[in-house]
């Protein structure tokens, strides 16, 4: 069973290693499985998604993190999310939409680590850190609105080298672990500088950068009180 508690409890795990950085830690409050049609499982969409939350939300404190787990829908997306700031006018409407099939042991090969679980928690939901491309804010315009991930023009699906905003300075933040011969130890070594926050499969995603980490903990504060300093 794709959503197993292992699976479940694999997710968490996964998510809790990124966000211990900033002393946040989630903990499983219950799983609750529900018999629906067909239809509904696999029919969910941004635009019909408030009935699910509406029936089936626990919880009303805003430390609350309710993530609903669906078929694969006409979208074909891995998940998405609500706006933080959206929380205090509609709480209802809070929390993630997730595709059981991104879980942690399934067959989505690349993406089934629990990666995807991570960049939803961090994308809108809980902290509004936006893709890195953002072509909503302007992808080589705007972007993420975050001063240390380089600009991005639009998402990245591979793991490879590119600078798709050439104006701006750095290469993308998702790119190739890149080889770099090191003298004094007579080794080649690696550079990481993967963000999470692509469409890359899940070797290419490795952090957040300090700014993104700094959005987080100012986002959870201004919207749900949560004072990470």
């Amino acid at each position: 069973m794709l959503d197993s508690d292992a699976s479940i409890a694999e997710t968490m795990r996964v998510v809790n290693i990124f966000y211990n950085n900033i002393s946040l830690y989630f903990q499983v409050a219950g799983v609750y499985r529900y018999a629906v049609s067909y239809n509904t499982l696999h029919g969910v969409t941004m635009n019909n998604d408030f009935p699910i939350k509406q029936a089936y939300r626990k919880g009303n404190s805003p430390q609350i993190l309710n993530i609903y787990t669906v078929g694969t829908g006409p979208s074909g997306y891995a998940g998405w999310s609500s706006f933080p700031w959206n929380y205090q006018g509609n709480s209802v409407a809070d929390g993630i939409i997730y595709d059981y099939t991104y879980l942690p042991g399934s067959n989505r090969a690349g993406y089934n680590t629990g990666k995807v679980s991570a960049q939803y928690t961090t994308d809108r939901f809980y902290n509004g850190i936006t893709d890195a491309f953002n072509a909503d804010f302007g992808g080589c315009d705007g972007g993420d609105d975050v001063d240390d991930t380089p600009a991005e023009a639009e998402a990245a699906t591979f793991c490879q080298r590119r600078d798709s905003c050439p104006a701006a300075p750095g290469d993308d933040p998702i790119r190739m672990c890149l080889p770099s011969f090191n003298i004094s130890a007579s080794k080649t070594v690696y550079a990481h500088t993967d963000n999470m926050m692509d469409y890359t499969d899940d070797n290419c995603r490795i952090e957040f950068t300090n700014g993104q980490y700094n959005r987080l903990a100012q986002m959870i504060y201004r919207n749900r009180g949560i004072n990470l300093y």
